[in-house]
């Protein structure tokens, strides 16, 4: 049996052929002499498995026939399978006469089948051939070459036209098996320059874009008039049944605003969630050329997030017609071959939008005489696409990106829920660029890893009553650490456990770090689900924590700060391990068992923000996010350095930099693994109830009494937290974070640049809560 596939790699099917050559032994030739090699295959069945490569790979250029014939095959082959690319073929020798004498030489008989069979289908398309090979002496055997070896429907000038129907593409779906993302009919909204004066164009499209609240309406205006003075120049594109909040009858009424209907796949908005999900649009050129068949121009597929990573499983499997069209004579067959590829267009490719629900269909017979009518030989069933079923909650993750919608540097919020680890909401702001800042981001946590730190503590004797040191500077091997000056300063000197946590005594926790080695602080870690290194279905990473380091450098992860590197996801999985009391795995795909297909690599981020910190490890994208881990520096409350690059923690210490280059980022493919040298061989004690429960204790004290007090009065049960600040050396940018649990609710809060983390994303936290209470 010889393989045709998609990109015409032919290959002989060893097996096979050794059953054809085994039968074959047993038959003897009227020319054979003793002296013949019994092991050699004989020359018929050679020349037949030749036959069979060739049409099998469609290069006639070794095929046992005359050049003229050899050229007559090709150009045969070419035109009548010009269509049939993304179908496999096999040409399978079943079997050859034993030679027999004709005319003035010898001849031979071999009975071969096509099999075509579609990628991912169990449907094949079978049929037999009849060959007949004729040799002047017994070593050099020849095929007669026929129109019916292809098939015998195809007749004198047929060719093969195929019409491909796109299966129903999965959707994807939300916690509860409602449809998230799927085709729906949108309005695209916004001027249509034709319908006013172009003196009116700039007037029109500032009206628009002050009537939809865009922060900078004149960039609106701006793009409006670059365009020709015929174009339509969308400004927003909304769900026909959720128009978000927008009144269409005032949009409707404004000069030259225009509503264009189409189709759209996309979620509850048009952003919704989409640096995670990803986004549908039209094939690129490279994605047809490296697809071997299986996309054609035209098609709709995804292009970034799970929509691309799961693109196999959610495309589904075409239904195929195979129909024979009468085409040119033989001497033109190879010209117009490809004329019916990229047909079916339908689609305009905006980002999914379509005119006509995107079949992607080619028509029968085009490039064929006008009139001729195909004759259907076989179908291939389509294969519907498999729903990617998500754990998240529609009204949290719009809530979420609606209130980062204002931030401008890279942010986040993430929600889980602690008692089943499901996801509700993964949302990254708009000044992330298209980059998952949630769920890929690499930061230091500042003060909010002081909850991992606690936990150490805690397994080293300490309770939250135990009396603390915390002075105003601590030297550690050379390198100086201080509280801000804001610090205040009745939590100087002998404090509680209590109060070093509620008001981020940065010099307290720093003072472990003789009692508390590296190898502990990762077993913390573990113990809160940041260095979970299993496999989620979805690009992770969630935390490193280095067990290589130098005193300076451990002593600065006690508060979040040297080589340790967190996500907004990784931060919120700590806070959901200490209201779950057990150690929580970020869930995100409800039926990732079911995805069977391997996911595409490659997949990737919609766009990268340009600069970010310097990023070592191969996430997607390129610098979307990451401290570096050599001077991350500074925590709540923004404190400053003694020498550049190096500053405190919560409430703003400072401190001497004397070490950089510092290494320890997480696993080389942004999964969640723990780039930490030596992780692997940590002890790991998990977390017990007792342990989680002591530890909220101290963050609602965090709430009460210390650096979050925006959080005590939100709507619904009592929240406890831990806010974060790490200045980050290279940029000097000021990383801010708040961590939050309430009820079965643990909440992550960054932004890349702000002034503290309670006071920067503490509001983000409180206004999340209130909107979903």
């Amino acid at each position: 049996m010889v393989q045709q596939h998609p990109r015409r790699t032919a290959s002989v099917l060893v097996a096979t052929l050794t059953a054809v050559g085994l039968f074959l032994a047993g038959c003897s030739s009227p020319t054979d002499g003793e002296d013949a090699d019994a092991d050699a295959p004989a020359p018929e069945l050679t020349a037949a498995e030749a036959l069979a490569e060739a049409m099998a790979g469609g290069d006639f250029s070794e095929a046992p026939m005359g050049a003229e014939e050899r050229e007559i095959a090709q150009a045969d082959v070419d035109a009548a399978l010009a269509q049939m690319e993304g179908i496999d073929r096999e040409v399978e020798v079943s079997w050859v006469s034993s030679p027999y004498e004709e005319d003035e030489g010898l001849a031979a008989d071999a009975a071969m089948r096509w099999h075509w069979s579609m990628p991912g289908s169990e449907q094949t398309w079978s049929y037999p051939i009849s060959v007949h090979l004729s040799a002047e002496d017994s070593e050099t055997w020849h095929a007669t070459w026929s129109r019916d070896l292809i098939a015998r429907e195809l007749g004198e000038n047929g060719v093969f036209v195929v019409e491909r129907t796109d299966a129903d593409r999965g959707a994807i779906l939300d916690g509860d098996g409602e449809i998230l993302v799927a085709e729906r009919p949108v309005f695209r909204i916004g001027i249509d320059k034709t319908f006013i004066e172009s003196d009116d164009w700039a007037d029109a499209a500032l009206a628009l874009a002050e009537e939809l609240d865009f922060s900078n309406p004149q960039a609106y205006a701006d793009r409006v008039l670059a365009y020709g003075p015929r174009a339509f120049v969308d400004a927003v594109v909304i769900p026909q049944d959720n128009p978000e909040g927008l009144d269409l009858d005032t949009l409707r009424a404004l000069d030259g605003v225009h509503f264009v209907s189409g189709v759209r796949i996309q979620g509850p908005t048009e952003s919704f969630a989409r640096p995670v999900l990803g986004r549908v649009g039209e094939a690129t050129a490279e994605i047809i050329e490296n697809s071997e068949g299986s996309i054609e121009a035209g098609d709709i597929i995804g292009l970034s997030g799970l929509q691309a990573q799961y693109e196999e499983v959610l495309r589904g499997r075409p239904a195929v017609a195979i129909s024979v069209v009468d085409g040119a004579p033989v001497s033109d067959a190879g010209e117009g071959a490809d004329d019916g590829e990229g047909a079916g267009e339908d689609d305009d490719g905006a980002g999914g939008e379509t005119d006509g629900g995107g079949t992607g269909a080619e028509a029968a017979g085009d490039g064929q005489p006008e009139g001729a009518e195909p004759t259907q030989v076989f179908t291939f069933d389509a294969g519907d696409g498999i729903d990617l079923e998500t754990t998240l909650d529609a009204d949290m993750q719009v809530l979420a990106e609606k209130i980062l919608a204002e931030v401008e540097p890279a942010s986040a919020l993430v929600a889980l829920r602690p008692s089943d680890g499901h996801v509700l909401a993964v949302a990254s702001g708009p000044g992330s660029q298209g980059w998952s800042t949630a769920t890929l981001g690499q930061y230091a946590p500042g003060s909010t890893f002081k909850m991992v730190t606690a936990l150490a503590m805690l397994r080293e004797g300490m309770e939250l009553e135990d009396t603390v040191q915390c002075p105003e500077t601590l030297t550690v091997d050379g390198r100086t650490f201080s509280n801000n000056p804001g610090y205040p300063d009745e939590m100087l000197g002998d404090i509680t456990v209590t109060e070093a946590i509620a008001h981020s005594c940065n010099t307290t926790f720093l003072a472990q770090h003789d009692r508390i080695g590296p190898a502990d602080l990762a077993s913390a870690a573990t113990a809160l689900g940041l260095l979970d290194s299993g496999e989620f279905g979805y690009p992770l990473f969630l935390g490193s924590v280095s067990q290589e380091v130098g005193a300076t450098n451990h002593a600065a992860a006690m508060m979040g700060q040297g080589q340790v590197l967190a996500s907004p996801m990784g931060m919120a999985v700590v806070a959901a391990s200490l209201s779950a009391g057990q150690t929580v795995r970020p869930t995100l795909i409800r039926n990732l068992a079911d995805l069977t297909a391997d996911p595409a690599e490659g997949a990737e981020g919609d766009d990268v923000p340009e600069g970010g910190d310097t990023q070592d490890s191969s996430t997607d994208g390129d610098d979307g996010g990451a401290d570096d881990e050599d001077g991350t520096t500074g925590d709540d409350d923004g404190a400053t350095g003694d020498q550049a690059g190096a500053t405190g923690d919560d409430d703003g210490a400072a401190g001497e930099s004397e070490e950089d280059g510092a290494t320890g980022v997480p696993g080389d493919d942004g999964d969640g693994t723990d780039g930490g040298e030596g992780a692997q061989a940590t002890e790991i004690s998990p977390l017990t109830h007792e342990e989680a429960a002591v530890l909220r204790q101290a963050m609602r004290a965090v709430v009460v009494d210390g650096t979050t007090p925006m959080l005590a009065d939100v709507d619904g049960p009592p929240v406890v937290a831990k806010s974060g600040t790490a200045e980050h050396g290279s940029d000097e940018a000021i990383r801010t974070w708040v961590i939050a649990i309430q009820g079965d609710l643990a909440v992550a809060a960054f932004v890349e640049d702000g002034e503290y983390g309670a006071a920067t994303s503490g509001p983000l936290v409180a206004e999340f809560l209130d909107g979903i209470n």
